[in-house]
């Protein structure tokens, strides 16, 4: 956007003729627009540097990092019926690589660990999980800047999938810190020993210490011997970023997790009795929250040096009219002559006549030194002004504008 405008007035300007008041209206217009881009710039505080990787594919993209955090929820047989961890113990944690490949897709490593749980109780039937996850994905992600410069603004819609190895293992908790194996007597009621008349006036209460210490995988509870701790999952993805400078951002994002696993709590069709679960693979939802970082390269600063003089005076043989000037001559900033004759023809010019020669030459934004401002020149000039790597003023733009349009 902050091109478009300087492209149009360019080009506005260069239709043969131009009314003499659109050229007004522009020149008062101009200052005004370029405040209110530089407003908008810093309040959205853009994302990359520069946008040149939209119509280059020769650019490199900036690596990014992110580290996140958020709960994690789980979708199978077993879920949260009768006991409900604290948030705390049930966050997960993803750091994440990600790597632009097109101008509208990246690619993305995430490894991921977290916690699931699940506990329902049944009468004297208690079954309880705390399955922890580890896994690894591969995504590709879409960033919507088919439809507009999602790096430029505030914020930074996505969405992804991928593939992903999960690694879990599913515990108990089936006895307290002296090995003393539970008894659900009733819902209210967990003794040491089995609800049974010999056990009425022995058996004494004992307390869950929620310590899940009990492999469940070996245990084999329904005899369908040692499964795989290991699976796939197609990880999905939406999420968004906040944009708060030009390195960092702020990630919110949900992923759904649909694995190829139905061991995750330890409980399937084959199993018996109230471990018995229903058909279909298990799955978890990860929300999250957290900082990006955008590896960006700080450009080096090159000084240029000023053009050789061959007559060893202050104006380069480039922007000099005379570059064998003679001794005693009075040296001006376009030249390194001040003839009187000039000065006098120019004197007696109409007030109301253009004259170029009496405007200064803008010799700074000439890059490639061929003596006149071309419009990349022009471009380029307004592109570091926005960015805030010169110094030139708002009113030094407005006469270089100006300067361009009425030079021959």
């Amino acid at each position: 956007m902050r091109l478009l405008f300087c492209y149009l007035s360019i080009e506005l300007f260069r239709q043969k003729p131009v009314k003499e008041e659109v050229l007004a209206s522009m020149k008062k217009l101009f200052p005004f627009v370029l405040s209110l881009i530089v407003s908008a710039i810093a309040l959205a505080q853009e994302a990359v540097e520069d946008d040149s990787y939209y119509t280059t594919a020769k650019t490199s993209y900036p690596l990014k990092l992110g580290l996140t955090s958020g709960p994690v929820f789980f979708f199978g047989d077993i879920k949260m019926e009768d006991y409900t961890p604290a948030i705390t113990e049930r966050l997960g944690y993803s750091f994440f690589g990600e790597q632009r490949i097109t101008p509208y897709l990246n690619l993305s490593l995430n490894l991921f660990a977290g916690k699931v749980y699940g506990e329902k109780q049944d009468s004297t039937t208690n079954i309880n999980f705390r399955t922890s996850l580890f896994s690894q994905s591969l995504n590709l992600q879409y960033n919507f800047n088919h439809f507009f410069n999602s790096e430029k603004s505030l914020l930074t819609p996505f969405v992804s999938v991928g593939v992903a190895s999960v690694i879990f293992r599913p515990k108990a908790d089936l006895m307290n810190g002296d090995n003393k194996t539970y008894y659900y007597w009733d819902r209210e009621t967990i003794k040491d020993l089995p609800n049974t008349p010999q056990n009425q006036d022995i058996a004494t209460d004992i307390e869950r210490d929620y310590e899940y210490e009990t492999e469940l995988r070996d245990l084999d509870l329904d005899g369908i011997g040692k499964y795989p701790l290991i699976g796939l999952s197609l990880p999905f993805s939406a999420g968004v970023d906040v944009n708060i400078t030009k390195g960092f951002s702020i990630r919110a994002q949900g992923t759904y997790h649909m694995t190829f696993t139905d061991h995750i709590d330890n409980i399937t069709a084959d199993g018996i009795g109230a471990r018995q679960g229903n058909k279909g693979n298990d799955a978890y939802l990860y929300t999250s929250l957290g900082l990006v970082w955008q590896i960006v390269p700080i450009k080096p600063k090159v000084e240029t040096k000023p053009e050789k003089d061959s007559d060893d005076e202050v104006i380069a043989d480039i922007f000099d009219k005379d570059s064998e000037t003679e001794e005693n001559v009075t040296v001006d900033e376009n030249s390194d002559t001040k003839d009187e004759a000039k000065e006098t023809a120019k004197d007696e010019k109409p007030a109301s006549e253009t004259d170029l020669s009496d405007k200064k030459t803008y010799h700074w934004a000439d890059v490639d030194k061929n003596g006149k401002i071309e419009a990349t020149e022009v471009y380029e000039k307004i592109d570091e002004f926005l960015e805030g790597d010169s110094k030139i003023t708002l009113q030094e733009m407005n006469d270089l504008l100006e300067y361009y349009f009425e030079q021959d």
